[in-house]
């Protein structure tokens, strides 16, 4: 019997079959997950080195050449090119289309270890990286406020970033263009030189005092409880009090031979918006996941951090939901 024929006999079973297709195609759609790229694998990896100071010829004979010797032992390798500049070198590596990229950068970062004890002391330790889409950020907002950037990055990372990342499907949460504030010691050389101090002492003296250590345990009943001892300089007032000690007996204050003051620490990036300093904020999502529903937790998340923090301004830089739903909608129109 052939299909027509059967299905002109059978036709509830026909009927009961399109309903079928029908409700497991529509299970399907509404557990599909919405991404406005393909999941792809580029075969290619990023090994990045800085070294600070170093002009590129340096960087080139000392790190650059190292590093590439060191990777043409990796199996499945089709090119290796590398850029070598002031401060910092690049190497990237490209390999077969087959092969498995978690697999090719463990290789990498085992005979990267191999060699870094010997790259130069100021180096720091290279960096393998992947290329991965959907590293991408999905949703791009930024604050500001009326008092320092430092402030608002602080704000940003102990109350913003903590909420975006409990959201499920968010991979990470990343700050850009804030500054850490740091503490600067200018010292009288003449009056160093008359107590015959020298700023290696005061550096020392500033190094054992500003640390937290362990001190065994205690027995509280039937407990055990572990006890530190808390000795890190709290304030810039505690900086200034430190008692030095003179070659000659005695004690002196840092205050009296040096100045202490908070300043901003060197900016690296900037962020503006509206011609204003801002801090951006990017959310990156996990791989796999649905960049729409994603996108929309973290919109309503931030909408309710408005809310709750009204002296901060937000404004959504960039949301991947606008351009994943008009594509789908030209989809569904087409």
């Amino acid at each position: 019997m052939n299909l027509p024929a059967f299905s002109l006999k059978r036709r509830v079973t026909m009927f009961m079959i399109y309903v079928a297709v029908a409700i497991f195609g529509f299970m399907s759609l509404v557990n599909l997950p919405i991404d406005l790229m393909p999941s792809i694998e580029i075969p290619v990896a990023i090994v990045s080195t800085n070294y600070n100071g170093a002009g590129s010829l340096e960087i080139e004979n000392l790190v650059t050449r190292p590093v590439e010797q060191a990777l043409a032992t990796v199996s499945s390798i089709e090119n290796i090119n590398s850029s070598s500049s002031e401060g910092s070198s690049m190497v990237i590596v490209s390999f077969a289309d087959d092969v498995d990229m978690d697999v090719a950068l463990v290789s990498m970062r085992e005979k990267i270890d191999m060699i870094s004890s010997f790259l130069p002391d100021g180096a720091s330790k290279p960096m393998v990286m992947g290329i991965d889409p959907d590293a991408m950020p999905v949703v791009q907002f930024s604050i500001s406020a009326n008092t320092s950037l430092a402030n608002l990055e602080k704000i940003a990372n102990d109350t913003i970033v903590p909420k975006l990342e409990r959201i499920a499907g968010v991979a990470s949460v990343t700050t850009d263009g804030g500054y850490d504030n740091i503490v600067r010691i200018d010292t009288d050389t003449e009056k160093l030189r008359g107590l015959n101090l020298s700023i290696g002492q005061i550096s020392s003296v500033l190094q054992t005092q500003n640390i937290s250590l362990p001190s065994g345990q205690i027995n509280y009943g039937d407990k055990e409880l572990t006890v530190r001892t808390d000795g890190e300089f709290e304030s810039i007032e505690d900086i200034k009090n430190t008692l030095i000690p003179l070659p000659t007996g005695g004690t002196v204050k840092l205050s009296e031979i040096a100045q202490v003051t908070l300043v901003p620490d060197e900016i690296s990036s900037i962020s503006k918006v509206n011609n204003k300093e801002v801090i951006s904020i990017s959310v990156s999502k996990q791989s796999g996941t649905n960049t729409s529903a994603i996108s929309k937790e973290v919109v309503k998340e931030i909408e309710n951090l408005s809310n709750e923090m009204q002296e901060i301004e937000f404004i959504t830089l960039l949301d991947q939901s606008d351009f994943v739903d008009l594509a789908l909608n030209s989809v569904m129109v087409n």
